[in-house]
């Protein structure tokens, strides 16, 4: 095989692997519809525009962490290894905690020409749906992991 063919076959191969490990939307807006999913485990991971965030199990790693927001099943409290409380975490919840995170990650950006807004606070707290803009109306990412349990649907080219 000649140099461009080898080249070519590479290119394919490191662009079909790295697709292989997460999503990708593009749009002006978007909505990350996080109502009656569960399933949400330690390591999944959201990234909205340059802010990632990461599903952790235990709820104080969640609060310490402004990039973390919790799982499906949070660990409340342990006493050593062997005995730990869980709790169920609302996926309501999930999806209101990382609105807040996120317009506070967005607002201290330096360019606040490009900052990320929430459309729909009122249909966030009723019906967990988080639709994102930014306020130039400009394109922007939201990357998942692979198997993100939130649906998410671009509304906006």
């Amino acid at each position: 095989m000649n140099l461009k063919k080898i080249s070519y076959l590479l290119l394919v191969l490191i662009v079909g692997c790295t697709s292989l490990n997460h999503e990708s939307y593009e749009g002006k807006k978007i909505e990350i519809n996080y109502l009656h999913k569960d399933g949400f485990i330690e390591g999944d991971w959201i990234e909205i525009d340059g802010f990632k965030f990461t599903h952790l199990e235990r709820m104080n790693n969640v609060m310490d962490n402004n990039y973390a927001v919790p799982t499906s099943e949070v660990i409340k409290d342990s006493l050593g290894p062997e005995k730990v409380f869980k709790s169920d975490f609302n996926s309501l919840s999930i999806a209101i905690m990382l609105a807040n995170k996120l317009e506070k990650r967005s607002e201290s950006d330096q360019d606040s020409s490009e900052n990320l807004l929430i459309t729909n606070k009122p249909l966030l707290m009723t019906n967990g749906k988080l639709r994102i803009m930014k306020k130039d109306s400009t394109i922007f990412r939201v990357q998942t992991s692979k198997n993100y349990p939130a649906e998410i649907e671009v509304l906006e080219m």
